[in-house]
């Protein structure tokens, strides 16, 4: 999958043609997609929605090469494994914040 950055459209309805513009293929190489994150644009007078849109397509290292262009990184959540070794001395927390006090 292919992460596609500012995509630019009025309304969601136009996402589609936009991804088809912005990556130059035709409807039968986007085999599907999905908005990552939508954010709103309204520095100039038109307000406009911006997506990001992680994308299916046919020979995606091809389309790699283009701006606003990039793989969809592994997002899947990784649990941290617990020490092996006791520790030789008490750890140090510095500062009394609120981050401070938690790590405490």
């Amino acid at each position: 999958m292919i992460r596609l950055f500012q995509v630019k459209c009025a309304s969601e309805n136009e996402i589609e043609a936009q991804i088809l513009k912005k990556l130059r293929i035709r409807k039968e190489d986007l085999l599907q997609w999905h908005v990552h994150r939508k954010s709103v644009d309204a520095r100039h007078q038109k307000v406009l929605f911006s997506y990001v849109v992680d994308c299916k397509v046919k020979n995606e290292k091809k389309l790699l090469k283009l701006k606003d262009v990039s793989l969809t990184p592994d997002e899947t959540y990784h649990p941290v494994m617990s020490g092996e070794h006791a520790l030789s001395a008490r750890p140090i927390v510095v500062g009394f914040g609120p981050a401070g006090m938690f790590a405490a």
